[in-house]
């Protein structure tokens, strides 16, 4: 017996109360058909009406193409009011006694005719289809497809939709960012803090790194603001120790260089889209500072640069000298042209007064309006004979 059933209906029948036996079964059928069907303030034959209905049905056993489908969708619908009208409306009205002989050829014809076609249809509701719709590779991952898309989806599926994806993250092909958001945006205040507190819970006990990195592109700002301070702490500490860690690697697979499974910087790298909301953004900035400035391995530069450097100018409380000579270096050697290529097009964004435009504008060929006479700017470093590419 399907396990719904059978709770459904343990206790009376342990106690051979058969009358309540058959109430609690044609109970179990019309939740199951409500919860299939979406059609939560209908009951009885009205329900079963609406659900099964042959025009617009909410739920559907088979397709619906052939007479044999229409009649066994049709018998369906019928099975199940003939059940309601004849075993349970009467209860309501008079007393009725019914017989275990009564009560367990209910329970078989519920068993393995009605709820077995019930578990098995189509719910023209059901999160299936728009779960498939949206782990589809094809999925287009734009504003415009998300805003269409929600408009279909019923209210009172964004909480479970939602659930659902971030519980299958691992096996979406790729990051679904768009409509994700658009769901956890409309979720109510009790939804969307549900639905926190399950992102949360994941972060805590005998977890691994890669479930960590995964569950990071699940966390918005919004959703960030609504964890508690020991998950945000958590999640700063271990990015921290993540960058502090960090190293570049290749192993040789005889074919060509791979990256190391065993080099880190994963954790931060996976975080960039919050991390202006890190407490400890100024520590982690510090570490990256020193990587870039102090650590030899030219690998790991390159990767802090093209990953951190719009980070560093955006967000860092400090002016940094060393990576001014840092950079500066790489244009005399002439040996880095993607970082000459990126710092050139981010300083030309920036206000004229800004720390980095003054520091690096005039190496790069890039006007200064005006150069504070106080300021120690050293132009000797790098003429404009040297400059690289």
């Amino acid at each position: 017996m399907k396990e719904i059933l059978k709770e459904s209906i343990k206790i009376h029948y342990e106690n051979k109360d058969y009358t309540e036996v058959v109430r609690d079964a044609l109970l179990c059928l019309t939740t199951e058909i409500r919860k299939k069907s979406d059609l939560k303030d209908n009951d009885g034959v009205d329900l079963i009406n609406k659900a099964f209905s042959e025009k617009k049905p909410l739920i559907k056993i088979n397709k619906l193409e052939t007479e044999t489908d229409k009649n066994k969708h049709r018998g369906i619908m019928d099975l199940s009011k003939g059940l309601i009208e004849y075993f349970r409306n009467p209860m309501s009205h008079s007393k009725q006694e019914y017989s275990k002989k009564i009560a367990d050829a209910i329970l078989v014809l519920l068993d393995e005719v009605i709820l077995e076609e019930i578990f098995g249809s189509k719910s023209i509701n059901s999160i299936d289809d728009w779960y498939l719709e949206i782990t589809n590779e094809l999925f287009p991952n734009t504003e415009r497809y998300a805003k269409s898309l929600i408009s279909t989806i019923p209210n009172n599926k964004y909480y479970e939709l939602s659930v659902m994806l971030y519980k299958n993250r691992d096996n979406i092909p790729k990051l679904k960012d768009k409509i994700i958001d658009e769901l956890v945006n409309n979720l109510s205040p009790e939804e969307f803090k549900d639905y926190c507190d399950v992102i949360e819970r994941d972060l805590f006990g005998n977890v691994q790194e890669k479930e960590i990195i995964s569950l990071l592109k699940f966390i918005s700002s919004s959703i960030w603001k609504n964890l508690s301070n020991l998950a945000k702490n958590k999640i700063e500490d271990i990015a921290l120790e993540d960058i502090s860690k960090l190293y570049l690697d290749f192993e040789y697979d005889g074919g060509d260089y791979m990256p190391s499974e065993q080099q880190k910087g994963y954790i931060l790298e996976n975080s960039i889209h919050i991390l202006e909301n890190f407490s400890n953004l100024q520590d982690i900035i510090d570490i990256i500072i020193e990587k870039l400035t102090m650590d030899s391995n030219e690998l790991l530069q390159d990767y802090l640069f093209e990953k951190y450097f719009l980070l560093i100018i955006n967000k860092s409380s400090k002016q940094h000298y060393d990576l001014i000579d840092t950079i500066y270096d790489r244009l005399r050697y002439k040996n880095k042209p993607m970082w000459y290529n990126t710092v050139k097009k981010i300083i030309k964004q920036l206000p004229k007064d800004n720390y980095w435009y003054t520091s690096l504008a005039e190496g790069f060929g890039l006007e200064l309006l005006e150069k504070d006479p106080f300021e120690d700017f050293d132009i000797s470093k790098i003429s404009k004979e040297d400059l690289p590419f």
